[in-house]
Formats: structure tokens, sequence, C-alpha cells
């Protein structure tokens, strides 16, 4: 007769139970933000293709391959953790909170750069949910990297190490905030 997995085989999502909710509604939340652009896309196209073509392809690539590399070093950190190789993590952590930087640096200087000529939240609906959504995403950058670099100085100490489910549960944060990047450089500079 099926008695189903046993617990140590049941499939379950790293992390905690109540971050994964978290992220739940974040990817909500930004779910409603890239439908509100897609029609507003659909309804503006020609206006939209227009101010698309002022934006810095260049810097969102870069800011691309800065998040999908921060992401491989956290998940390496992960593994780490889990053969309990504490410095290891600690350096991982520091390779993925620098790619986070260079993310938040690029993102600022793009910023100036379209402000310096004239593009700002108020310039018209396109420019309006660029920097929203952007600066949105931004912000959620900046609560990864604490989340990480407390992670960070806590396996440097080492003594006790954090538990594995704390970085677990970071970890899928911070994957969570590159996927929307991702989805959010695709629609803005791409689509």
């Amino acid at each position: 007769m099926y008695q189903g997995l046993s617990s140590r085989q049941a499939k379950v999502l790293p992390g905690n139970a109540g971050v994964w909710l978290f992220i739940f509604v974040e990817i909500t939340t930004f779910a409603l933000f890239f439908l509100t652009y897609s029609v507003l896309y659909r309804l503006n196209g020609s206006s939209f293709e227009q101010y698309k073509a002022v934006l810095h392809l260049n810097l969102g690539v870069i800011n691309t391959i800065m998040l999908l590399t921060s992401s491989l070093f956290v998940a390496l950190a992960v593994n780490k953790a889990k053969i309990q190789q504490n410095t290891r993590v600690a350096g991982y952590l520091l390779l993925a909170m620098i790619c986070g930087f260079v993310y938040i640096g690029t993102k600022f200087w793009e910023w100036q750069q379209l402000y310096s000529i004239g593009y700002t939240l108020h310039t018209n609906t396109f420019f309006s949910f660029y920097f929203f959504l952007t600066l949105f995403h931004w912000l959620h950058v900046i609560l990864a990297l604490i989340i990480l670099n407390n992670f960070r100085s806590r396996y440097q100490k080492a003594d006790p190490p954090p538990s594995l489910e704390g970085l677990q549960s970071a970890g899928s944060y911070w994957h969570m905030v590159d996927m929307l990047w991702i989805i959010l450089f695709l629609l803005i500079y791409i689509v």
C-alpha cells in the first residue's frame, strides 16, 4: 500500500515557510506592476518604443550579468554551508555582495545619465514606470544586500554558525530579486 514519501524523502522548499509567503507576496506585487506596464505598453506602444531607445541597453546587460553572477555565488555559499565551510560561505557571500553593489552603482549612474538629459519620473508614462519599477527593484536589492551582509558577518565569526535554513531563506530572497530583474530587464529594455 502506498504510504507516501517519508519526511526525509519529501521535497521541501529551501528556507523558512514564512519567507516563502513573503516572496510570494513580493512576486505578486511585482506581477501586478508588470501587468500594468504591459497594458500601458499595449496602449502606447509607439511612444514607449521611442523612449525605450533612450535607455542604455549595455548597462541593462551589465546589471543582468552582475545579478546572475551574484546568484551563482549565493548558491555556492549555500552549498558550502551544507558542509560547514564557513570561511568559504562568507567569501562567496562577499562576492555576491560585490556583484550587487556593482548593480546598485550602475543603476544609479544610469538614472543620473537620464536625469541629465531631462528624463525624470514625471516626464511621461514610460519614464514614470521605468523609474518607479527600477527604483522599487533597486530598494529590494539593497534590502537583500543588508540580509546577505548579516549572514556574511555571522558566517565569518562562525561561532556558532547561523542556521542553514536562515541562509537558504536569504538565498531564496536574493534569487527572487534576481529573477524579478530578469523580467524587468526583458520588459523595459528588450520586448
